[in-house]
């Protein structure tokens, strides 16, 4: 589970095409006629609304008002299949594993404490397999 954030460490961390939310009980900004508690950044650098898909299309840009200065944020997973994931092991990246039906339960590795991951919290190579993978920046 991503921690959450403040408006100001989710402009610094936010990436082109990765999307944040908001608190969805705090948020849901009316932005353009369209309601939506997300942000990305689109491929022109600016920030923009969005809907939980990442289309920024008929929503506005991000604005600094006082509503949204006080919001909390968290940078949503994008998550990557096992091939993906394994290639970028081999290429030396950090990757986190996703229990399939519980958020809750990442572990994060790389090439060198990749076995130690199974022996040390007792994670099956089924249950491996058949998680959610997230390559790290």
């Amino acid at each position: 589970m991503t921690k959450w954030l403040t408006t100001g460490q989710m402009i610094d961390r936010l990436k082109v095409g990765v999307i944040a939310e908001t608190e969805e009980q705090k948020s849901n900004s009316f932005i353009s006629g369209k309601f939506t508690n997300h942000a990305t950044v689109r491929d022109d650098g600016l920030i923009s609304f969005c809907s939980k898909d990442g289309n920024c299309m008929g929503y506005g840009l991000f604005s600094l008002t006082e509503q949204h200065r006080n919001l909390m944020w968290r940078i949503l997973p994008k998550y990557v299949t096992f091939e993906e994931a394994m290639k970028a092991l081999k290429e030396g990246k950090v990757i986190t594993w996703q229990k399939w039906n519980d958020e809750n339960q990442e572990l994060s590795f790389s090439r060198e404490n990749f076995f130690d991951m199974f022996i040390d919290n007792d994670v099956s190579i089924d249950e491996f397999c058949s998680g959610k993978f997230i390559i790290e920046e």
